[in-house]
């Protein structure tokens, strides 16, 4: 639109469209940024459980704490973008406790049996 306009030879509306590329590409890039910054978030909580885990915290019990602060967070924010971006990333906490869990395999009644058998 601004190449045509400046065709034209038309400053006003060589100014608004120019003002409309740039007010698009800042929303574009604010759209950008926000998805970048909520992966950086939740990969910040990711390395938090870690740190959590080498200080003494089971996995379990990590995951539960910082659950439970973002729900805290999500309770007392008032802004309506901020706590969707809490509640995304308690979804995303969510789904790595259940892989982690999926991890973990639990001794079933057939596994301690076969290792007694072997250990008799």
């Amino acid at each position: 639109g601004a190449v045509g306009e400046l065709w034209v030879q038309d400053g006003l509306l060589l100014l608004l469209a120019l003002s409309l590329c740039g007010v698009s590409g800042w929303r574009l890039y604010q759209k950008n940024n926000g998805e970048k910054s909520l992966k950086e978030a939740i990969d910040a909580d990711e390395k938090a459980l870690a740190l959590a885990t080498r200080f003494g915290y089971t996995l379990p019990n990590a995951y539960k704490s910082l659950g439970s602060a973002l729900k805290t967070l999500i309770e007392q924010t008032s802004k309506k973008q901020q706590r969707a971006k809490y509640e995304a990333r308690l979804q995303a906490l969510k789904r790595n406790a259940a892989k982690a869990k999926a991890k973990v395999k639990p001794i079933t009644r057939e596994t301690s049996q076969s290792e007694n058998v072997y250990n008799s």
